[in-house]
């Protein structure tokens, strides 16, 4: 195969070319991520119950859905936590299990478990975490000014307004449905996006205030205006009727669409007929909010960016620094900043990756030129490299890799292994083509002598010989010369083939296992394994087919036989003066050898162990618990004041406090007294001072808040878990709710930190709540009907909502409140009417 090879140097440099066209073709169709595409073997369930306390939501609902998911295969573990109004179960699977299928058994279970659940209740959400649900960026959207762009939405009259429902369309409000109507849709239409998930959104609500001197006076109540929106609110849906041979569709449309249709409402106030605005006020407002995200302490809506899986973090990033650009120029009152920017990571991983493989590869290129002692042969090593490279990035994107840090690893790995090929096939034709120049040598010699007719023509004779050898490549002997060169490379390859095939078998033996492992560290490895793999048996392929053609090429033109008469370097001198000190002392030499093992051995037990290495960052995650039933603007005052005056200033601050509204947060929800801070310094060494400053000013100013310093949201913190101390002890009181439970914890708490001093970290945080307890007896005495007394309470704590419109792709709430300022004000003077 090989001399057929050689002899068509045309046909092998061009399918080599051909190759290579094609890799670099599809290398650019590659898609580059972090990490390999592998799933997450996390299942996460959301509940959601407002009305529902913690301890009352544990016991009616998670509690039963925990039984029922026991019955899921492979699960590993099964972690739940349960706030008011909402709870968190996640389910992490073994590895290797399907996870699509483990989702669909998972909302199976769940379908299971709601028999046994309240009726009144929402279906648990079921969310599969996946490695391409990690946002790439967040684009955070503040105001500069007070004035917003006011974008034409067609109602269902065929009119056009600036703000849908009537409402003058300011502040947060205006920002959020100018952000999820018009700048998440133009994102969205980007190839590389395949979701804008959004949070920091306020959404409107329709709030009646009836006046209180007719609810005292008992001429109106909260139950006839009740009454009167649901009559006025007629929703039969959709009626087949037939006339003759046509048949119609009829719908009953609600009377009510906006704010002054429910201003007009009639009303009979004791046989008069009245509007409703004449009894209540009607207001288009914001909801109260659950949560908010703010950048630099400004309000801001937060549109999370998650890409195409087969998409390029190159291109999605400069299609998105295009559309910004658009956003600045079109919106001039808006501002626009793209944080938490994932590729960050992905270029350094990659660049650090890309720039350690040229350089090893030129490192080894250059080497060449030290110990082959030849000239020519250097430059066919360095085209080996990159046409190895290539072809197996053409077999990544055959196979379905990608390129991420773990193959480009395994690319890295096998540079070496790579060379080592070509420098074998190399050496071999030139050591064969140095031993046929020698024989020739030796048989002209041997020649001269025996046809020695005269002694005096010995010297012109021995000088012919000489001059023959040096002018071995000369035109006259050209034909000759040829065919050594072409014997050299056949039999220099043919004889180091089954060699190298044995080589790269035994190297692929080590690696391809690395295929099988179970676990997450199998998948990873999986890319390394293949990486190796491929590139070996591709740089094997070239060393055996496209070197010897090469060579060929290169050396049928010279002039010159190859330098093996120069002096050897000295450092071949040290090497042997070397070797010849270990064979001479051979007890000192295994004495040594043994004492390094021994030495190995004992430093194996002192090495630190751990997941993954450190590795230094410049941003980090506060979450803190403020401990306390603060308000959602508390909570934001208190970060306010906890980032105030602080010596180290960050680059930037995001604050999401309270629940967020990201729909693929499959992480535990937050509650209205917590906030997450993401910090974003200048340099792991400022990060580590405001770290460290901020600890100071939490335990000063906050002794009673929780909280915790952690890595930013990534895929390794995504697949293996975010690092937990090396020791985590979870007490569970055998009586939760008793009597004096909490003060039991609190003592064993105050124990443990008197015991371990700095080392624990813990917090017993707690919730107070108020209870109001209506009396039984009172009620039948003085004829209160229990749902009217619902009603008043619902009303007065703005937690009445009586139905829903639905008007310009907008569902707006329409709810009964109140003015009352405080718990106070409700109970002492809000009134009920009996049946009298």
């Amino acid at each position: 195969m090989v001399r057929f090879l050689i002899h068509r140097p045309i046909a092998v440099t061009m399918a080599f070319l051909a190759l290579l066209l094609i890799g670099l073709a599809t290398t650019f169709n590659l898609p580059v991520s972090l990490m390999p595409d592998i799933d997450i073997p996390v299942v996460s369930i959301r509940i959601s119950s407002t009305e529902l306390p913690a301890r009352q939501l544990e016991n009616t609902v998670v509690k039963p859905l925990r039984n029922v998911l026991k019955e899921v295969n492979n699960v590993e573990s099964m972690k739940s936590e349960t706030r008011d109004g909402s709870a968190w179960v996640e389910l992490r699977f073994r590895h290797g299990t399907p996870i699509d299928l483990a989702s669909v058994e998972v909302n199976e279970k769940v379908d299971k478990a709601l028999n046994y659940l309240p009726r009144e209740m929402r279906r648990p959400e079921v969310i599969r975490a996946s490695a391409s649900d990690i946002p790439v960026f967040y684009l955070m959207v503040t105001q500069k000014g007070t004035d917003l762009p006011q974008f034409a939405t067609a109602t269902h009259q065929g009119t056009v307004q600036s703000s849908p429902l009537g409402g003058d369309g300011g502040g947060l409000l205006s920002l959020s449905n100018f952000s999820s109507q018009v700048i998440r849709k133009r994102l969205e239409q980007l190839p590389e996006v395949a979701l804008v998930d959004m949070s920091g959104l306020q959404f409107p609500e329709i709030k009646i205030t009836p006046r209180p001197e007719y609810l005292q006076s008992g001429a109106f109540s909260i139950t006839r205006l009740e009454q009167a929106l649901q009559e006025n609110n007629i929703d039969l849906g959709n009626l087949l009727i037939r006339d003759g041979q046509y048949q119609y569709n009829i719908r009953f449309n609600t009377r009510l669409r906006d704010v002054s249709d429910i201003e007009n409402i009639p009303v009979n106030l004791s046989g008069k007929v009245v509007k409703l605005k004449e009894l209540a006020g009607v207001a288009l407002q914001p909801q109260q909010p659950q949560g908010s995200v703010r950048l630099n302490a400004k309000e801001a809506v937060s549109l999370a960016i998650i890409k195409q899986s087969d998409a390029r973090m190159a291109g999605l990033r400069k299609e998105l620094d295009l559309m910004v650009s658009y956003f600045r120029e079109d919106y001039p009152e808006l501002e626009f900043s793209v944080t938490r920017d994932q590729t960050r990571l992905l270029e350094y991983s990659i660049s650090n990756l890309g720039q350690s493989l040229l350089i090893g590869g030129l490192l080894a290129f250059l080497s060449m030129f030290l110990f082959l002692r030849e000239r020519r042969a250097p430059w066919l090593i360095g085209i080996s490299i990159p046409v190895s490279l290539i072809i197996t990035l053409l077999f990544f994107y055959l196979a379905g890799l990608s390129i991420n840090i773990i193959s480009l690893s395994g690319l890295v790995l096998g540079v070496g292994m790579m060379i080592d090929n070509s420098i074998i096939v190399i050496d071999n034709i030139t050591q064969h083509r140095q031993r046929k120049i020698a024989n020739n040598k030796n048989q002209i010699t041997i020649k001269s002598q025996v046809s020695n007719h005269e002694q005096q023509t010995t010297n012109n004779e021995q000088r012919t010989s000489d001059q023959e050898l040096s002018n071995n490549l000369e035109p006259s002997n050209f034909s000759n010369n040829i065919k050594l060169l072409s014997d050299a490379c056949t039999n220099g390859t043919n004889e180091v083939i089954r060699p190298l095939i044995t080589s790269v078998l035994t190297t692929c033996a080590v690696f391809i296992p690395l295929i099988f492992m179970k676990g997450m560290a199998g998948a990873l490895f999986f890319d390394q394994a293949v990486a190796v793999s491929i590139g070996l048996v591709v740089s094997l392929i070239v060393s055996i087919t496209l070197l010897p053609t090469l060579y060929r090429l290169f050396y049928q033109s010279s002039k010159k036989g190859p330098e093996d008469d120069k002096k050897l370097p000295r450092y071949f001198h040290w090497y042997e003066t070397g070797l010849k000190f270990i064979l001479r002392h051979r007890f000192v030499s295994v004495t040594g050898f043994v004492f390094m093992l021994v030495m190995a051995a004992a430093l194996w037990f002192l090495l630190p162990v751990s997941q993954f290495p450190e590795v230094s960052h410049d941003e980090i995650l506060l979450e803190i618990d403020w401990n306390e039933p603060v308000t959602l603007d508390e909570n934001t005052a208190r970060t306010t004041a906890l980032l105030s005056d602080i010596e180290e200033v960050p680059l930037y601050v995001i604050e999401e406090a309270g629940r967020q509204q990201y729909l693929l947060n499959s992480s535990d929800e937050a509650g209205i007294s917590e906030n997450r801070l993401y910090l974003k310094a200048q340099s792991p060494e400022t990060l580590e001072e405001l770290t460290r400053e901020l600890t100071a000013k939490l335990k000063t100013k906050f002794p009673g808040a929780g909280f915790r310093f952690t890595d930013t949201e990534n895929l390794f913190n995504l697949a293996f878990g975010k690092p937990e101390a090396p020791v985590v002890a979870r007490f569970i009181h055998f009586n939760p709710g008793g009597a004096n439970f909490l003060d039991e914890l609190a003592t064993l708490q105050e124990s443990a930190e008197t015991e371990f001093g700095e080392r624990v970290q813990s917090k017993l945080i707690t919730r107070r709540l108020l209870l109001l307890e209506t009396d039984p007896e009172k009620l039948l005495f003085y004829q209160v009907d229990h749902n009217d007394l619902y009603r008043e309470v619902k009303s007065a704590f703005n937690a009445n909502t009586v139905f829903t419109i639905n008007d310009n792709n907008m569902y707006v709430p329409v709810s009964i409140g109140n003015r009352y300022q405080s718990v106070y004000d409700i109970v002492q003077q809000v009134t009920v009417n009996n049946r009298n």
